[in-house]
């Protein structure tokens, strides 16, 4: 059994840390991989990537925008 994730056009996160103000985080995270049938599971390796903006704010200004790309393996069990 093969699954790609479609990526989400836009998606956003609002934070809020209280006294410490509010930041944003636009982006798509896709997750792709091959699960194999095993007993009443699906087992197998799928590789993530995640494309964002983050903006956070400090008590003395603001932090970004700044772009962030990362990628990494997950063991997925599939129910």
């Amino acid at each position: 059994y093969s699954w790609k994730s479609s990526p989400i056009p836009k998606d956003e996160a609002d934070l809020d840390f209280g006294f410490l103000g509010k930041g944003s985080r636009t982006g798509t995270d896709r997750a792709e991989g091959v699960l194999s049938p095993q007993g009443p599971n699906y087992v197998g390796t799928v590789d993530a990537v995640v494309v964002s903006t983050q903006q956070l704010p400090s008590l003395t200004g603001s932090c970004g925008p700044a772009r962030y790309e990362d990628s990494q393996k997950l063991k997925v069990t599939g129910r």
